[in-house]
């Protein structure tokens, strides 16, 4: 932990020990490119679902869906997010102090929030439809549920570029 006066306010500064936060780091990264990773594979899913005019596959897409939505989605998004904060406030990028690290940090808020909400919400649907032989609503599912997995996807996907590259520098801070 370091200390510094600023502007006559001590600002105190927690630093990670290097083994602590390369540590996190690792299971930063591996965390939020496996969620981008798995939503990517449940788009697929979801257009395989839309393309295909085989009832039998289209059920099977939207389990298979369901099944991994429900057992990966949440735990990544939640492990991505606890990481990135632990990251930002035990690092010398910090939690607010870049523009880049603010951009991330609400975009994997809002991701999670809508993967909570929104995405639940239409996996759900697909699979009550899905698991009902006699249903015929997969006209309504292809259109809610691949939108919601593409912009779900390109959050992601953006988030990593903005990781990668740091495009937004320091916030200016008023005296």
């Amino acid at each position: 932990m370091t200390a510094q006066l600023t502007a006559n306010r001590p600002v105190i500064r927690l630093r990670l020990p290097r083994r602590a936060h390369r540590g996190i780091l690792v299971v930063h990264t591996l965390s939020s490119v496996a969620w981008l990773g798995v939503t990517l594979a449940m788009l697929t899913l979801a257009v395989s679902a839309v393309a295909t005019g085989d009832d039998t596959l289209t059920r099977a897409a939207y389990r298979a869906d369901d099944l991994v939505g429900d057992l990966l989605i949440v735990p990544l998004g939640l492990t991505a997010a606890v990481s990135g904060v632990l990251l930002g406030v035990g690092s010398k990028w910090g939690l607010l102090r870049y523009w880049w690290v603010i951009v991330k940090l609400v975009l994997t808020i809002g991701g999670l929030t809508a993967s909570l909400t929104v995405l639940r919400g239409h996996l759900d649907d697909a699979a009550a439809i899905s698991a009902d032989p006699a249903s015929t609503g997969f006209d309504r599912l292809p259109v809610t549920l691949a939108v919601a997995l593409a912009v779900a996807s390109a959050t992601y996907t953006l988030c990593t570029v903005i990781s990668v590259l740091k495009p937004w520098g320091r916030r200016t801070t008023r005296s």
